[in-house]
């Protein structure tokens, strides 16, 4: 199989040395100490997305966030949020300014620009990283194991996914601290129990649009976008399935793998074929394109993030949405399998080696999103899942939701996409399958060929 050369992706990017973010392991003049940390600068506190802290602070870290979870997100509730703790710390530590690194809103884009910009060497102090990319950047993310000592936290209370991707050894490498997970919602008004697997989803689909003729039984996302695989992976995984092998090639080429991906894309057949879905789903690319459905009453069942909970709360109301609807484990593909589904979220990782930066770096990240106190708050008002077992039962708005409480079980099953540069392309390429399958211009067979044939001659 082709591999992606590094100068292929320097090509595409364009980069040059000009934009290169500053930071990482650029020389600071002079040599400082924790105790200049706390001198005070001369002029005003500015608490801006360009520049947190004091334009005459000696310290300079970098610091590039992900724009939705910083001062530039279009949510209020979270730039206040952003906005307090940023200024606290820098009270705390008024000899250290903040610089921001601005990036897109393309996270493809803005994580590959920043695995050419690390391996060259230009990295940014301390950066968030998309969760499932987080272990392609492993060999430059620095130790974290004192630092969240000091703030109470244990890296065995992250959910298990999470210590199977940050954790190399002993050693914490990345702070996750953001995460959500994938489920099955279903008209409890109309279905007295959720089904545990496809046979029994599709079975009551049915039933419930025997009861109700103008219902669809079940809704997905079967657009070209991610959300219509990421949404739907734990059928494939609940068969004990993998998308690629160790070293990171295509796995479902042959063997049980591949009986297993066959299965999967026979789902969305028999789903279009038992007419319990239709074709429309085909354009929809992102759970709110399904929201429509919801308001109308008009679907029975789909299949979508926890962030749904509160998204339909603001569009059909709190007390209609708790009466109407449940949030349940994805079905598995088959009767006596683990339930299991895609869970994601950001990491914060700190490249910077300079032993005083490095610490700077990682009490920021904490301060503002991982600590419990800041997990409390940034989960809150982001509408995120807490990253820790333990904070279930510390958060009271957890505790007082039991849509909430449930995710806890989902979680601590879930699972992530594998960080390797070919499941962008088993991605897409399962993007297409799907589709092709759903207008009915290829059969699961016929599509599978295709799929396993494009991913490795890629």
């Amino acid at each position: 199989m082709k591999k992606i050369p590094t100068i292929l992706l320097i090509t595409i990017i364009g980069l040059s040395t000009s934009l290169l973010f500053a930071g990482g392991e650029k020389e600071e003049k002079g040599s400082f100490t924790m105790e200049d940390v706390s001198k005070q600068p001369s002029g005003e506190l500015i608490v801006t997305p360009q520049l947190i802290g004091y334009e005459d602070a000696q310290i300079e870290l970098t610091w590039q966030p992900c724009p939705p979870h910083s001062m530039l997100s279009t949510q209020q509730a979270r730039v206040d949020d952003i906005y307090s703790k940023a200024t606290a710390w820098v009270k705390n530590h008024p000899n250290v300014k903040i610089v921001p690194v601005g990036t897109t809103s393309n996270v493809s884009d803005n994580m590959t620009k920043l695995r050419v910009t690390v391996t060259e060497g230009g990295a940014p102090d301390l950066c968030a990283v998309d969760s499932f990319m987080m272990p392609l950047f492993k060999q430059y993310a620095q130790p974290l194991n004192e630092y969240i000592e000091d703030a109470n936290i244990n890296s065995d209370d992250f959910f298990p996914y999470i210590q199977n991707t940050v954790m190399d050894g002993d050693d914490l490498l990345a702070l996750w601290y953001t995460t959500d997970v994938r489920g099955l919602y279903y008209r409890k008004d109309l279905i007295d129990t959720p089904p545990t697997n496809v046979n029994e989803m599709i079975s009551i689909a049915k039933d419930v649009q025997n009861s109700n003729p103008n219902m669809t039984g079940l809704v997905y996302c079967g657009g070209r976008d991610e959300a219509s695989v990421n949404n739907l992976w734990g059928l494939y995984w609940s068969q004990g399935a993998s998308l690629v092998d160790e070293n990171g090639d295509i796995a479902f080429d042959e063997g049980s793998n591949k009986d297993a991906m066959l299965k999967f894309l026979q789902f969305f057949e028999r789903t279009i074929d038992e007419g319990v879905t239709k074709t429309n789903v085909i354009n929809y690319k992102k759970e709110s394109d399904m929201y429509g459905d919801v308001q109308a009453g008009s679907v029975a069942m789909f299949i979508g993030g926890n962030w749904a909970i509160n998204q339909l709360r603001d569009l059909i109301t709190i007390d209609e949405f708790n009466s109407k609807w449940g949030f349940a484990p994805l079905p598995t593909m088959n009767e006596n399998e683990e339930s299991t589904s895609s869970a994601g979220g950001w990491t914060n990782i700190v490249f910077t080696k300079d032993p005083l930066k490095k610490e700077l770096a990682a009490s920021l990240a904490i301060a503002l999103y991982s600590s419990d106190e800041a997990q409390e708050s940034w989960t809150r008002v982001g509408g995120y899942l807490p990253t820790r077992k333990s904070q279930y039962d510390k958060f009271e708005y957890i505790k007082a939701d039991p849509y909430l409480q449930d995710t806890l079980v989902m979680l601590n099953q879930a699972s992530t996409r594998p960080a390797v540069e070919l499941y962008s392309i088993i991605s897409s390429e399962t993007q297409v399958a799907i589709g092709e399958i759903i207008t009915g211009s290829k059969t699961p067979e016929e599509a599978l060929k295709s799929l396993i044939n494009n991913v490795k001659n890629y």
